[in-house]
């Protein structure tokens, strides 16, 4: 869990877990539209693998990197189903 826009929130742990365990790249990716079948693709490196880093900092460099895109284009937002659907467990 994490805080995303304000609420705390599921993010599943596969990216940030295996990175660590294979000192692999992670890279978010942003696609935007751009026109009518254009469309511009952009990687952000969130880590190059090399960082000695504790569990969840990937999965927070994530979601601070979508939250900061959606806060400049919200319109690309795609809300199809519940984001906050998942509540944290007391005691975790």
């Amino acid at each position: 869990m994490g805080d995303f826009l304000g609420q705390d929130t599921a993010c599943p742990p596969g990216a940030d877990k295996y990175s660590r365990m294979l000192c692999c790249p992670v890279f978010y990716v942003h696609i935007q539209r751009m026109t009518r079948g254009h469309y511009d693709v952009t990687l952000h490196e969130l880590t190059d693998g090399t960082e000695d880093l504790a569990e969840g900092i990937i999965t927070e460099r994530f979601m601070k990197k979508l939250e900061s895109i959606l806060q400049q284009r919200p319109e690309d937002w795609l809300w199809s189903h519940k984001r906050w659907k998942k509540k944290r467990i007391t005691g975790q």
